[in-house]
């Protein structure tokens, strides 16, 4: 910002006076610098250049700044040290008609900032923004910005330099006093901690809830409004009882919802992402298929087409409706699902504990679910299914027995626990989850058909299996009660011990 004037408004919080100041991406790029040097230290200013030269983040950005001709961003915030700015505020008539002016002392407020160009900029906030603008305008030869330099076109680039953005631009100048510069670099470094420690990004169920651009969100939302198993059937919100909607995937016991929104999206992704799609990529238009593996940065940022959503959407009730076809449990009320524990009484008579009303068995119920619809188009040579072909690919989810008190699930995935008095109860598996999920899903695809096992085989599977179980206090025979339990997991592959609705 050599010797340069801009628009700004002056404005105070706090200790700090700070402007509001509009500048031109091209000299954003130009002028200000990635580099931490508020921070003093070589070390951690190289540790910050990395986490944003090597953060997913900047790639997207830069595909959003591209791509989207809504695209906005928020004021970076920059340091400026040394030098001495100048603001010089708007002169205002002494005419009556700027009287209303003069009162809400905007002739105090607006003006124009004048640098001498002994300043050095730095952005205390908006690193992540800044890079990406850097990559698009001025890309290194180095690796990190190969992505920028193949996928922006040079009239964008043109296009891009010549808009504007805010800076919100905090000044000191320390002179040529070395104490009052330490004094001015502290009062920075502060202000970047401060506003990178206090920033909160908005939670996913937010993002589910607002996002116009992410398709998953987007059908993740219809589903809610159209599926008549998720639609609101209720004139008040607070009586919804399908989809929880605040942030978090957990669900409680008493908890009258069938899933969490959260939840809802990672398994309507999981029911979209087939075999076919992972080969030849997902559509967006009539004309445009992004590959798999830009999934992430380009198709969940570029709003798909209108006919694209809607037989993506057919796809995914399609599903929806085997699956409560093949498993009307379902349908049932949620916290009389979800009971690890059930009492005596005659009221809990009608309790149980469904592996698949609580997130955990969801997650693996999309997994297994998704590889019998790939299995089934596979041996039919078919990248789409009718709905009555949905339902036969499905057909097999009806072999499990989804109760967490029956195997596989028990002693696996349900397990005893003491509290501080010394009582048990039985509550899901905290220690070794991630491997137990794993051999869950291992035995479902064992019993669904996926895979199949000779004699060796199952013995193997059965092992592995055995090994990850958390048996009850005082059990003495655990072989004996595992090969007991494997009897029933093996009749369900063969289609005896048929669910029991969950109990």
């Amino acid at each position: 910002m050599a010797a340069s004037l801009y628009p700004a408004i002056k404005a105070s919080m706090g200790r700090w006076t700070y402007y509001i100041v509009k500048i031109k991406v091209r000299d954003l790029a130009k002028e200000v610098s990635l580099s931490s040097d508020v921070h003093q230290d070589r070390t951690l200013d190289e540790a910050i250049q990395r986490e944003v030269h090597e953060s997913r983040a900047r790639q997207d950005l830069v595909v959003y700044l591209h791509d989207r001709k809504d695209r906005f961003l928020n004021s970076i915030v920059v340091a400026a040290l040394g030098g001495s700015p100048t603001f010089t505020s708007l002169q205002l008539s002494d005419s009556p008609e700027n009287a209303v002016f003069r009162a809400m002392k905007i002739d105090q407020s607006f003006g124009v900032l004048t640098f001498d160009g002994g300043e050095k900029y730095y952005a205390l906030d908006g690193q992540h923004r800044l890079a990406a603008i850097k990559a698009i305008l001025q890309p290194s030869e180095l690796n990190r910005d190969r992505f920028a330099r193949e996928y922006v076109s040079e009239e964008f680039r043109q296009e891009f330099r010549e808009e504007e953005m805010s800076v919100i631009m905090v000044v000191q100048d320390p002179g040529h006093d070395d104490s009052v510069r330490d004094e001015v670099l502290k009062d920075y470094r502060r202000l970047f901690s401060s506003l990178n420690r206090y920033a909160k990004a908005t939670a996913q169920s937010t993002n589910i809830i607002m996002d116009e651009d992410d398709g998953i969100a987007i059908l993740t939302r219809r589903l809610i409004s159209e599926h008549e198993f998720f639609k609101w059937a209720v004139e008040e919100p607070s009586e919804y009882s399908i989809v929880k909607t605040r942030k978090g995937k957990n669900l409680r016991p008493s908890d009258p919802y069938f899933t969490q929104i959260e939840v809802l999206y990672d398994l309507n992704q999981t029911f979209l992402t087939s075999a076919s799609r992972s080969a030849k990529g997902w559509k967006s238009s009539d004309r445009e298929t992004v590959p798999q593996k830009d999934f992430k940065k380009i198709w969940r940022i570029n709003r798909p087409d209108e006919e694209v959503l809607d037989d993506y959407y057919a796809e995914l009730a399609s599903i929806w409706d085997g699956l409560l076809h093949t498993l009307p449990d379902l349908r049932e009320s949620a916290p009389q699902m979800r009971v690890h524990n059930p009492s005596s009484s005659e009221q809990d008579k009608e309790s149980r504990d469904h592996a698949l009303f609580w997130p955990i068995g969801q997650y693996v119920l999309a997994d297994i679910a998704r590889q019998l619809l790939d299995d089934f188009s596979t041996q039919r040579s078919r990248d789409s299914l009718s709905s009555e072909q949905v339902i036969e690919a499905l057909e097999p989810l009806g072999r499990v027995n989804w109760s967490l008190h029956r195997p596989p699930w028990k002693h696996l995935l349900l397990v005893m626990t003491a509290d501080k008095a010394g009582n048990y109860s039985w509550t899901m598996r905290n220690e070794g989850r991630t491997t137990a999920v794993a051999i869950a899903r291992e035995v479902l695809e064992f019993v669904v058909g996926l895979t199949s096992l000779d004699e060796e085989g199952q013995a193997t599977l059965m092992r592995r299996w055995m090994n990850n179980l958390a048996p009850p206090p005082g059990e003495t025979d655990v072989e004996a009660m595992a090969a007991k339990m494997w009897g029933m997991v093996v009749s369900q592959a063969n289609g005896g011990d048929l669910p029991d609705r969950g109990r």
